[in-house]
């Protein structure tokens, strides 16, 4: 185990932020934050026997580049094993009908 894996393994247990056998989904934007987290509790998974999924939110924003992040997080799932569920969904069509702004409007999608 790496020191970092090492590090947050020992914040989980002064918090108790995992139990034995948890079930994890982890939202998976593509960003370094939730890409460390995944690797992370991919190092950690046989300390607590979790059972590791991500889900991934593509908010179709960025053009090219949202579709980008979402190929890449399929690959991530793929080479790690991990079971991934995409959902592409409109958010600025959803604004417009909504009215709501996108910023909430992207929050309650994910």
């Amino acid at each position: 185990m790496n020191s970092f894996a090492g590090a947050v393994l020992e914040t989980i247990k002064r918090y108790g932020l995992l139990q034995q056998r948890d079930r994890v989904l982890i939202s998976l934007s593509g960003g370094p934050d939730s890409v460390a987290l995944l690797l992370v509790l991919i190092e950690l998974r046989a300390t607590f026997s979790l059972e590791l999924a991500a889900a991934h939110v593509n908010h179709q924003l960025r053009g090219g580049e949202s579709d980008e992040d979402e190929q890449f997080v399929a690959r991530l799932c793929s080479q790690t094993g991990i079971p991934l569920e995409v959902r592409r969904v409109d958010t600025r069509g959803a604004v417009s009908q909504s009215g709501e702004n996108l910023e909430s409007c992207a929050r309650r999608f994910r």
